[in-house]
């Protein structure tokens, strides 16, 4: 959770670093930028440095970076293009794990495409082992087609899957994965007008991400507001 040190050290590191290793040190400076169009330049460089070398390294930032542009920064061409990129780099690292995620960001993006297969292209990637062995578990198809249950209003599956991602994280230890997943799960528990739930769900990401300096203040106040809003409580939720 020392984010302001990783932050730190990459960008000392960087400059000595040998060329073989760049691409991974670039990895994790890109995943840990201050900001996203810091982000998409430094993870650029890594999938161009690691793609053939280290296949499964190359997915993961190509993972990254598809849902980086194709949602944060509203470029789905760009988006759909890096995703299609990591799905043959998993492909050629042969990673069971890799390749489920690359598949559920490709589902995710062609669901914001409006493609009609999207959802079977999702259930085709939950299908595929692995979801115990995923490092970031956030990244998970499971994950992703729990957002697109949410979209089409399907609640209980939302809530069902989101809980289950919750408690493969706990057990992986990935304290960002769980924080991530309760941005989601405030929404599913807002739109079931459980706001009582809704609410500690906000309120402990909002103390996770301010004692750790992982820094989602946009994502925090989004939570926070859509819970004191619909208490009617307009001047802290403005």
């Amino acid at each position: 959770g020392e984010f302001d040190q990783v932050r730190s050290l990459g960008e000392k590191w960087a400059l000595h670093v040998p060329p073989a290793l760049r691409g991974r040190l670039s990895a994790v400076r890109g995943s840990n930028a201050p900001n996203l169009e810091s982000a998409c330049e430094i993870l650029t460089e890594a999938f161009t440095d690691l793609s053939g070398l280290d296949p499964a390294r190359a997915a993961e930032v190509g993972i990254t970076l598809s849902v980086i542009t194709g949602t944060n920064l509203g470029r789905l061409g760009e988006g759909r293009h890096h995703a299609a990129a990591a799905v043959a780099q998993a492909r050629m690292a042969d990673d069971s794990v890799v390749l489920r995620t690359s598949l559920g960001v490709d589902g995710f993006l062609a669901a914001l495409a409006g493609d009609a297969d999207a959802g079977a292209r999702l259930r085709d990637a939950v299908q595929l082992p692995g979801l115990a062995d995923t490092p970031y578990t956030y990244d998970c198809p499971e994950m992703i087609l729990a957002l697109w249950s949410l979209w089409r209003g399907d609640l209980d599956l939302a809530r069902e899957l989101l809980t289950t991602v919750i408690s493969v994280a706990e057990r992986n230890g990935s304290e960002v994965s769980v924080n991530q997943v309760l941005i989601h799960l405030v929404e599913v528990e807002w739109r079931a007008g459980r706001w009582d739930t809704a609410a500690a769900h906000a309120a402990a990401s909002a103390r996770w991400a301010r004692e750790t300096g992982q820094g989602q203040e946009g994502a925090t106040a989004y939570m926070l507001a859509l819970t004191e809003a619909s208490r009617g409580h307009a001047d802290e939720a403005r």
